[in-house]
């Protein structure tokens, strides 16, 4: 491939355009996020949905929603609206969430910093509500970062506009904004000469290089298409690398044996599995349309990464072991060197010992008393192989001696361990107790799990029985073997560990699916509510169908509780949408009422209130609550009317 031969820009055009970039970031006001990914339209199942994470207290601004009457207010916050119009992003989510015609929803785009409203109608929140309510006040806060106070406003002027037509609008916070300001100010300075050291440093740098046509910055392509293309010709190239470096392996077992060459067999092993799940995902890539390809490609990106840090350990491995093998003579003299000091430090470490046996009972040395005989027979161990090692050198053989002389490496390097922990027996003692504290309580809190879960599952039964046994030893007395306790316990935990991963894992699912199950009866209960309220308010007007909707409604409720949680759900669901079209008939026979008799509309509301309040007195006992748990039948509260404004359906686009 040709390159043709560009002249570099001067020093000065290089700052000038690199510091339009740093005012064109500052423009836009985010160039501090992280990187967002983008959101496709999403089905409601909340009245508050935070994909981006810009929510502190999900609870306290979900409660300012629940005030806007009706329920009918949903609000989603998004990284970003997939490249879709800020209203349609909003309007697939109403479709897709099965919303009805009273209800609006409220769309935000963190990244790109927009939003989008949309209602089917003016019948509940209009479209004219949407725009008031998304007044400069309110976007401003968005605009500072403050999502929790901005989205508690929004909700407040939505609760406004439906009961009195108006907002009241706060006060701008003056200081908020000259420190604003005054921190935007400082941030462009301190970036502006960021910028001048880079390029000065960059161009001192090119100067000493040779031309070469440069990569793509930063790594992986941003591109979907590219990234594809990208993701797909490095795990060519990985697995190329990976047929070498198991070619590379059988040479290493020919040189140096089995043995010796384990730790490199397990990572080729590894290196292999990575690959071939990224295979897998690849195939997969091809079934995916380029433009919501990057996710996969990024997955494979990783999965070859991972592959090459195993190739990169092995081929580090198996130059250690030629270096060992070229150098097996000095190694050899540098552990029998080793091991003398060892043997002549040892009887030092045996009168410390005895010392020890002033200040400490004799259970507490126990395990250090077996240190001085452990190290001897170590040290004996090391001498062996060493001499087997030398006699393949004396061969000519120095591959041959890198096996015994990993053995005599690994087992003089154990020795001087146990004489260090001699050395420091006091000290080691002292945090052994802290140790032993520690280990009781973490052991403690998982067989409190093993009881809680485990079940009829015999694995988890002996292995909690096991831990019992060494919690009882570990607690009968300060007397005790604290080096071999804090082993045992250690030990045994990682073995109920393992032995609760799964019945930990189900009881994850079984919460989620009881968080699940709860925003789903709550969501039911308050259509229901409503549905329940607007057939009181204008019963007279109300015909058997909505009635009809509505009881069917409150018999899926009921029925939900005796149910699997799935199918307590599914259950919810259908009662929700029971409860929706109980609604929407009782407002339309409303409507058919007004248009038939020629009833001015907000004569037969007045009516409506007044017989609700008198009905929800005396058919709830005066009980204002919208959760009442089931207990449907009356009461006022909740509803499309009452306010004293009203419009169209539409969308609004705004940004902030």
């Amino acid at each position: 491939m040709h390159f043709r031969h560009r002249s570099r820009p001067s020093l000065f055009a290089q700052l000038f355009a690199l510091f339009g970039a740093v005012l064109t970031i500052f423009a836009v006001g985010s160039w501090w996020d992280a990187p967002a990914y983008a959101a496709a339209p999403v089905a409601l199942e909340d009245h508050l949905l935070d994909e981006a994470g810009v929510i502190a207290d999900d609870a306290d601004v979900l409660a300012a929603i629940n005030q806007v009457p009706g329920g009918d207010m949903w609000v989603v916050i998004v990284p970003n609206f997939d490249g879709i119009d800020a209203v349609e992003w909003a309007q697939q989510t109403h479709s897709l969430s099965g919303l009805d015609k009273y209800d609006a929803v409220f769309a935000f785009s963190v990244e790109s910093r927009e939003f989008g409203g949309y209602t089917p109608t003016g019948d509940g929140i209009s479209r004219e509500i949407i725009d008031a309510a998304t007044n400069r006040v309110m976007l401003d806060q968005l605009s500072a970062g403050n999502w929790d106070a901005g989205i508690k406003l929004l909700a407040e002027n939505v609760r406004s506009m439906v009961r009195t037509g108006d907002i009241t609008l706060p006060a701008p916070d003056r200081d908020a904004i000259n420190s604003a300001w005054a921190s935007t100010f400082w941030v462009a300075f301190i970036a502006l000469i960021a910028v001048v050291v880079l390029i000065v440093f960059l161009s001192n740098r090119n100067k000493k290089k040779s031309g070469k046509p440069a990569g793509i910055a930063g790594g992986a392509p941003t591109d979907p298409v590219k990234l594809r293309q990208h993701a797909g010709s490095e795990l060519i190239a990985a697995d190329d690398d990976v047929r070498a470096a198991r070619a590379e392996l059988e040479f290493a077992r020919a040189e140096f044996g089995y043995q010796a060459t384990a730790d490199y067999a397990a990572a080729l092993e590894s290196a292999q599995e990575a690959i071939q799940q990224a295979f897998a995902l690849r195939t997969e890539l091809d079934n995916q349309d380029p433009a919501s390809s990057a996710p996969i490609a990024n997955q494979i990106l990783q999965l070859v990464g991972k592959a090459r840090h195993s190739l990169a350990e092995q081929e580090q491995g198996f130059s250690q072991l030629r270096d060992l093998a070229r150098r097996a003579p000095e190694k050899i003299s540098e552990l029998s060197a080793r091991s003398a000091e060892i043997d002549r430090q040892l009887p030092v470490a045996v009168a410390q010992l005895a010392n020890l046996r002033h200040n400490y009972p004799p259970e507490s040395l126990a395990t250090l008393q077996t240190y001085p005989d452990q190290i001897t027979t170590l040290l004996s161990s090391t001498a062996e192989s060493l001499a087997e090692a030398q006699k393949e050198v004396d061969a000519g053989n120095r591959n041959g001696a890198v096996a015994y002389t990993r053995l005599a490496e690994g087992t003089v390097g154990q020795a001087g361990q146990l004489l260090e922990q001699i050395e420091h027996a006091q000290q080691l003692l002292t945090e052994a107790r802290a140790r032993l504290e520690r280990n009781v309580a973490s052991l403690s809190s998982d067989v409190a799990d093993a009881q809680r879960l485990g079940g009829a599952d015999s694995t988890i039964a002996a292995r909690a029985d096991a831990a019992r046994e060494v919690l009882a030893r570990a607690t009968a007395g300060s007397q005790v073997d604290l080096i071999l306790l804090n082993s045992q316990l250690e030990e045994t935990e990682a073995a109920l560990d393992l032995a609760l991963t799964g019945v930990r894992e189900q009881e994850e699912n079984r919460l989620r699916m009881e968080t699940h199950v709860s925003r789903a009866k709550e969501t039911a209960e308050l259509k229901i509510t409503a549905a329940d309220e607007m057939i009181t308010r204008y019963r007279s007007e109300i015909g058997s169908t909505a009635r009809a909707y509505l009881n069917e409604a409150i018999q899926h409720f009921r029925a939900a509780d005796s149910l699997p949680a799935l199918e307590q759900v599914t259950a919810y669901q259908q009662a929700r949408t029971a409860a929706e079209n109980s609604y929407a008939a009782a407002m339309q026979d409303v409507q058919a009422f007004t248009r038939h008799n020629n009833v001015d509309a907000a004569s037969a509301i007045v009516g409506g209130i007044a017989r609700g309040l008198l009905w929800g007195s005396l058919l709830s006992g005066g009980s204002n609550n919208r959760h009442s748990g089931g207990n449907f039948g009356g009461g006022f509260g909740g509803g499309n009317f009452g306010g004293g404004f009203s419009g169209s359906g539409g969308g609004v686009r705004k940004g902030f």
